[in-house]
């Protein structure tokens, strides 16, 4: 199995990307970040590794995670399994229940879970 990577997207050094996972056009995924297998990441969506004090903290996608469109995931995140962020979202602390989230910040509205 392998993974898949579409034009113009920014992929930093050190970036771990699972097996069955799809990144599309124009994402930006910082230096050290690591994603699961089976996760979806789409367009425009950005997982940032640097924080404002100029330290590096990856985030960290688990298996079988959906992140929208346009989705901000700030420094040192992780993002459990079967979780599904909608488009726009700001994922701004951990999220260590599966369901789904949205909003800026980012909040669970349902249990429904990402299941590729």
């Amino acid at each position: 199995m392998s993974y898949t990577v579409e034009e113009y997207v920014v992929l930093r050094p050190d970036v771990t990307i699972g097996d069955g996972t799809v990144i599309k056009c124009a994402a930006i995924i910082g230096t050290g970040v690591t994603i699961g297998e089976n996760c979806f990441i789409a367009p425009q969506a950005m997982l940032l590794h640097m924080r404002p004090d100029g330290k590096s903290k990856p985030v960290v996608i688990k298996d079988n995670v959906f992140v929208g469109a346009g989705v901000i995931v700030l420094p040192g995140v992780t993002i459990c399994s079967g979780t599904i962020i909608g488009a726009g979202s700001i994922v701004n602390r951990n999220i260590d229940e599966p369901g789904t989230y949205v909003g800026r910040p980012c909040r669970r509205i349902s249990n429904k879970v990402y299941t590729p």
